[in-house]
């Protein structure tokens, strides 16, 4: 579990807040995504959340181990992957793994064979004993994320790991994630990447200027129920939309009306515009996303 409570980082040379009073939790088995412009706080969020950033004020707890006061319980429970994946470019993947793992108790300590088989789980393992600077971007990123899984944490925290990732990688990435859900870790990330933050997160934090302006749960952006449905005909008027605003709340995007939170089926709208007289082209349910949930909080995501 992930707790951050009252967080605020204040920087020396900057008037403004990088985090303003930030309250949320990340449960077990929960994948909760960080999102929001460039200087929204993302990045300072994670960093405090791992401990190599200190707040100016409040704390983060790691399974109830307070970041400040309990450091090194806090840390050994936390895989981290940064948002730069920054190796030794001339030691091998399988002893960095192993070095890695002589950061934890005796039990939790890597054999060859261990550092094998962590490598063979992000498909590196034929790559074990070239050199990290061999490696290509993505390759990297596997890397970091066979590194965060060295002391088999309960809690993982990513910053901007689907950046620079090719579409395979991107399946990866996210069937990683899902394996870690499904173990009932905690999992942390930040992305500007909306589409992959509605394929996987439970929650969202959306930031901006270092405060929490909203926070949407899943049913809130992507969920099977129908939220909206387009219209589209010829001599949709004002009388149209009149008619569709009893049903829900309507906006129009050019010619077409959308009905959002409609309280009776597509198939019934259809029937009560043509009984008044309206002529449809289209009419087609629109389900809930990211995006748009996004867009109504801060405007286009960046």
């Amino acid at each position: 579990m992930i707790e951050f409570d009252s967080v605020t980082k204040q920087y020396a040379l900057t008037p403004v807040p990088a985090l303003d009073g930030v309250n949320f939790r990340v449960a077990s088995g929960e994948t909760v995504a960080l999102v929001g412009p460039n200087g929204a706080g993302k990045t300072t969020a994670i960093r405090i959340a791992v401990g190599v950033l200190l707040p100016s004020g409040g704390t983060v707890r790691i399974d109830g181990h307070d970041i400040l006061r309990q450091k090194k319980p806090a840390s050994a429970g936390v895989g981290w992957v940064s948002d730069s994946t920054v190796f030794d470019p001339r030691i091998r993947a399988r002893a960095l793994l192993r070095y890695l793992s002589g950061f934890y108790p005796a039990s939790k300590r890597l054999s060859r064979d261990g550092a094998q088989q962590k490598l063979d789980e992000v498909g590196l393992g034929t790559w074990a004993d070239r050199r990290i600077g061999t490696y290509s971007y993505g390759m990297r990123k596997r890397l970091a994320l066979a590194a965060a899984d060295v002391g088999e944490p309960a809690t993982y925290v990513l910053d901007e790991p689907f950046e620079g990732l090719d579409p395979a990688g991107q399946a990866f990435l996210r069937d990683w994630l899902d394996e870690r859900g499904d173990r009932q870790c905690s999992i942390l990330l930040s992305t500007h990447r909306l589409p992959e933050v509605q394929r996987i997160a439970n929650r969202v934090v959306v930031l901006n200027l270092g405060k929490v302006v909203r926070i949407l749960d899943r049913g809130e952006f992507a969920d099977a129920k129908i939220t909206t449905v387009r219209v589209s005909g010829p001599g949709l008027d004002r009388g149209a939309s009149d008619l569709l605003g009893t049903l829900g709340e309507v906006s129009a995007d050019g010619s077409d009306l959308l009905v959002t939170g409609p309280s009776i089926d597509p198939a019934e709208i259809a029937q009560l515009l043509i009984s008044h007289g309206y002529r449809l082209t289209l009419l087609r349910p629109e389900p809930k996303t990211l995006e748009e949930a996004y867009n109504k909080t801060l405007g286009p995501a960046p």
